[in-house]
């Protein structure tokens, strides 16, 4: 896609922890009881149905649990009438501050050059296009559940234009609102397809360092 180029090369100095599989609704709920959202039938789901900005709100609340520090600040909320928020007024991230966040889509493709199996992930060709609970497969080679498959994941950073340069800790563009999303879009494509956009994802967009279903970041 246009967005996946030109080819960029970025180095990641830094250390960071991926969950080995998507949020569950067992573990959504459990902090956002208040969001009345479809596709949970069962705790062991990946959570789906949610904005971005409940990702936030849950990836804050697992943060305050923890004692960690929260990565995301806004002054007010808007809810609608399931409690989902569509909107966070005076929204940043604190990317230096330790604490649960969303992966940055340069951490998500660092995570999926680790040679997942297309067979250990749900796509359209097995998945019966719904949801299944996470790591009802096995893990793949990188030890993660649904890292590519099972449901389209948000990132941390918003959509933006690439440049042919070497960036470090590239976090994503800072001139745009357009939402970014990662993942799930294996679940639309054959073996096949899949394959080529994995060597196009892997060569043109982030060629160079060394992972709403959620995958989150601590």
């Amino acid at each position: 896609k246009e967005s996946e180029r030109p080819r960029m090369r970025v180095v990641l100095d830094y250390d960071f922890f991926l969950d080995i599989h998507e949020t569950t609704c067992g573990d959504f709920l459990a902090l956002m009881d208040s969001v009345k959202i479809s596709g949970c039938e069962s705790d062991s789901l990946p959570v789906s149905n949610v904005t971005f900005y409940d990702a936030a709100l849950f990836a804050n609340r697992k943060s305050r649990r923890a004692g960690l520090d929260t990565v995301y600040e806004y002054s007010g909320a808007i809810f609608d009438k399931n409690g989902s928020a569509t909107d966070l007024s005076g929204f940043s991230v604190r990317l230096d501050r330790n604490g649960f966040r969303l992966p940055t889509e340069a951490e998500w493709v660092k995570a999926a050059q680790g040679n997942f199996s297309f067979s250990k992930s749900f796509h359209n060709s097995n998945s019966g296009f719904r949801a299944h609970p996470v790591c009802e497969l096995e893990k793949d080679s990188a030890v993660f559940c649904d890292l590519s498959g099972n449901l389209m994941e948000w990132v941390n950073d918003p959509l933006g234009h690439l440049v042919d340069t070497l960036v470090v800790n590239f976090a994503g563009a800072s001139n745009t609102n357009d939402l970014n999303e990662r993942g799930d879009q294996m679940a639309n494509y054959t073996e096949e397809q899949w394959n080529a956009k994995k060597v196009e994802l892997m060569e043109t967009c982030f060629n160079g360092f060394a992972e709403l279903g959620l995958h989150g970041t601590g």
